[in-house]
């Protein structure tokens, strides 16, 4: 056999392998980080069913009944739609670098939503009029500005996980969503899920984010460490 073609055939061999060893291993990272997004994204995905089923379902015919039927549906809409321009504004300050170091922003703002969150259930009832209104309008901007303060660091390494992390983390949010309301609604009375029933779907807020916190402070350990692989690598 000719020495060069054997020769050749070796190295295009390793480099089939190494070819191999690197796709596996760059499958196995964008695993490791749709996992993690999933379950950080976890609580705002429930939040946006849960929270657009009571905007058409609940405050219309609780703290917006003197509207109708109509306008009513148009508040709680509104309140509803709230949280995501305000998440916007808090996210685009954050990423400009303002604010605490990263550790600290992800637990101060991951405290902040669940907090805002399973405050609702304890808003003020229908009779209170616009104080009830306001506690909930407040509540909602506090939900948005805690989301905006969940932002991490992107690369194009990352971008794939986190995309698969969301439609995962969305697809749990609609089941657990759907499960929960539709769980409350069907174990009470049409009235005492209005007057008290929807609540406690709110007060799930606090064990979720807990899990979502690590979810979060993990996604913090992945941006750290692909950092230090790309200041040491080019030195390699």
């Amino acid at each position: 056999m000719n020495p060069a073609y054997a020769w050749s055939s070796v190295r295009r061999s390793h480099g089939q392998t190494e070819s191999l060893v690197h796709s596996r291993s760059v499958s196995s990272e964008t695993a490791d980080i749709a996992t993690v997004s999933a379950f950080s994204g976890l609580p705002e995905s429930i939040d946006f069913f849960v929270w657009a089923f009571v905007a058409v379902a609940v405050l219309p015919q609780t703290a917006f009944a003197a509207l109708g039927s109509t306008m009513g549906l148009l508040a709680g809409l509104a309140v509803w739609a709230l949280a995501y321009p305000v998440r916007g504004l808090a996210s685009r300050f954050f990423r400009s670098g303002h604010g605490p170091a990263e550790p600290v922003r992800l637990i101060g703002a991951r405290m902040v939503l669940a907090l805002s969150t399973a405050a609702v259930a304890f808003v003020p009832g229908a009779g209170h009029g616009l104080a009830a209104v306001a506690v909930v309008v407040a509540l909602r901007v506090g939900q948005g500005v805690g989301m905006g303060g969940l932002v991490h660091p992107e690369t194009a390494e990352s971008r794939e996980g986190r995309a698969l992390g969301w439609v995962f983390g969305a697809a749990m949010g609609l089941v657990a969503a759907v499960g929960v309301t539709a769980a409350l609604a069907l174990s009470v009375p049409w009235q005492d899920y209005l007057a008290w029933g929807w609540r406690y779907a709110f007060l799930l807020a606090l064990p979720i984010n807990l899990v979502a916190l690590f979810a979060d402070l993990r996604s913090a350990v992945q941006s750290s460490e692909r950092r230090g692989l790309a200041l040491v690598s080019p030195a390699s």
